[in-house]
């Protein structure tokens, strides 16, 4: 009897089971079949959508060098039917293709593609049915070269300073100099390139940044980064006797100044502290200076030299001086 009862319940539990299966696969169903339903409507709508079509220049001769690779892509915001914006998303749109020799070469090593020109070209690689709203960039220049270059220095764009109580020993870029590849008229107005801004600061001991070089248009930069490096030293400050030096005194004369030397105050690093001489500078009074029949008693110092760089706030402990101008 107990195992009838067990039975029959076991049936009835399944027969309910099967009923709540059954309704999930009909709701499941319907449901699908809604989605669908609405993806049908949804695909027939126009929709807006951006998105980018590649570029590919073609039919570049062996002998030129194209220098402008800022824009290897058109950004177009269109509007057409949602299916075929779907077809934008999941299908990759075949490359706006420019033939170099089909457009008219600019002066100094430049093709400008105007904006009716790109727009076609664009157009192209788009369905009949969409409307193009706007595109970026809305023209296109393309810079070459046939291979003309030069190698110029870098310099640091930026800040980079010690922590306090600290010396900065070094501040350099590696490698020191790049090579530009451009057209010979443009190599010539180029001096130098920058980094991108740098700010190192607080440095303690040798530091060092990747930075990217700021890009010059129509110019080829290799390489595009260098690493800046950074070193500080323990802050020490000394000082100097510095013998005086007449300058542009005329013959037969010679000018005496008092005192004949002049103490010298600096900061420098620990490492460089037993480096520093007398020599590595060079005071002046300039015979220029002198008014004569004024009554002048003085002559301003100038400090006209420091032969070293590893020397910082560099003070001289007197503005003038003394002097006399004896005749030979």
């Amino acid at each position: 009897m107990i195992e009838f009862n067990f039975i029959k319940s076991e049936l009835l539990r399944n027969f309910f089971l099967w009923v709540k299966s059954r309704e999930f696969l009909v709701f499941l169903f319907f449901f699908m079949v809604s989605g669908l339903f609405w993806l049908m409507l949804a695909v027939k709508d126009e929709t807006e959508k951006e998105f980018s079509i590649p570029i590919v220049i073609t039919n570049v001769p062996k002998n030129v060098v194209l220098t402008e690779g800022d824009n290897d892509s058109i950004k177009v915001f269109v509007r057409d039917f949602g299916y075929n914006i779907l077809k934008y998303n999941f299908k990759d749109v075949k490359p706006v293709e420019i033939n170099f020799s089909s457009f008219n070469k600019g002066e100094d090593g430049k093709i400008s593609i105007t904006n009716a020109e790109l727009e076609k070209l664009a157009r192209d690689r788009l369905e009949k049915s969409a409307q193009l709203l706007s595109m970026k960039p809305d023209k296109l220049d393309i810079y070459y070269s046939y291979g003309e270059s030069k190698m110029v220095p870098v310099s640091i764009y930026g800040t980079v300073t010690a922590e306090n109580n600290y010396f900065l020993i070094e501040k350099k870029v590696v490698p020191d100099s790049v090579k530009l590849v451009a057209t010979a008229s443009r190599l010539a107005k180029i001096d130098s390139v920058q980094t991108r801004y740098v700010s190192i600061k607080g440095v303690t001991e040798q530091v060092t940044d990747t930075v990217a070089l700021q890009k010059i248009s129509g110019v080829v930069i290799s390489p595009r980064k260098v690493v800046v490096v950074a070193s500080a030293d323990i802050r020490y400050e000394d000082s100097v006797n510095v013998r005086i030096v007449p300058i542009n005194v005329p013959e037969g004369k010679i000018v005496r100044t008092f005192p004949s030397k002049i103490t010298v105050s600096y900061v420098t690093g620990v490492k460089f502290r037993n480096s520093i001489k007398a020599s590595d500078f060079l005071v002046v009074v300039d015979y220029n200076d002198v008014r004569e029949g004024e009554g002048q008693l003085t002559l301003p110092l100038y400090l006209k030299k420091t032969s070293t760089k590893n020397v910082k706030k560099v003070r001289l402990s007197l503005k003038d001086v003394d002097y006399t101008i004896e005749e030979i």
